[in-house]
């Protein structure tokens, strides 16, 4: 989660209010520093490829618009250096994230790390932009082991918020670090699937399924350790949307939300793409 000014003043009217006081805050995402992994050209590369910023010639190659793929990284350098007078950010962490990706014949391949100077680094972050991009060039003023939709929403932030308008200072967390969850996106209703959980306690993590159409629970089911990390085996009853809650030591659960669709149109789903 960023919380910088808003965005036109960011880029028309980058002047500090002259009055001190707090600074002003609003949720928005950042723009994540992207690489492609390519594969050798000739021999002298390494063997696993070399690792370069996303070019609008590399969106063009998988048959993107060349045109607006350069105005939107135009737009991505703008908001690269943010005002670090104005600009606080709260960033998730723990979640597996894709960081980059691999570009071979035509063919994307999600990457879950960077590769940096021959050295593969895996920053992680909120299940949808990973940590180095989320902070801003800052220093967060928190991380929270959160998913990408639900951080703005957990009691931690809020708090965070609070404590920078009000200039108070928040101690340090206590206790490990929270769980990170991988689920899938979409999935087929009565079908089972498996949300994989990584967490550093010993004991397994809660988990509950919300219908969040009424906001009922659906389901409580029961974490299991397999190779060295827990699995819980959910089967969403009917089409709808669910979210799923992971609960592990004093943090908020961390949450996901699954798409439960009829089997006919979960395989029209995976034959368009």
């Amino acid at each position: 989660m960023m919380i910088p000014p808003d965005p036109d003043r960011t880029i028309r009217n980058p002047t500090p209010p002259t009055a001190p006081g707090p600074p002003r805050w609003q949720i928005s995402q950042p723009a994540p520093r992207v690489a492609i992994e390519t594969p050798p050209r000739d021999p002298g590369q390494a063997k696993d490829g070399s690792a370069h910023r996303l070019t609008p010639s590399d969106v063009a190659d998988l048959g993107g618009d060349a045109e607006f793929a350069e105005q939107s990284l135009r737009l991505h350098e703008t908001f690269a250096t943010p005002d670090q007078s104005r600009l606080r950010t709260v960033v998730g962490v723990e979640q597996p994230t894709m960081q980059s990706l691999r570009l071979e014949a035509g063919v994307v391949t999600p990457q879950w790390h960077l590769s940096e100077s021959g050295t593969t680094l895996n920053h992680r972050g909120d299940g949808t932009v990973y940590v180095e991009a989320a902070q801003g060039g800052l220093e967060p003023i928190a991380s929270l082991p959160q998913s990408h939709a639900g951080i703005a929403r957990t009691s931690e932030a809020r708090a965070v918020v609070a404590a920078a308008l009000t200039r108070q200072r928040l101690g340090p967390p206590m206790g490990p670090p929270g769980p990170g969850i991988e689920l899938p996106d979409v999935v087929t209703a009565g079908e089972p699937f498996d949300v994989n959980i990584e967490s550093s306690r010993s004991s397994p993590p809660g988990c509950r399924v919300v219908n969040l159409e009424n906001g009922a629970q659906v389901a409580r089911p029961r974490a299991q350790r397999r190779d060295g990390q827990y699995n819980a085996t959910l089967c969403l009853p009917q089409e709808g949307t669910y979210r799923i809650e992971v609960k592990d030591g004093g943090y908020s659960a961390v949450t996901g939300i699954v798409l439960a669709l009829p089997a006919g149109e979960m395989g029209r789903a995976r034959a368009t793409g």
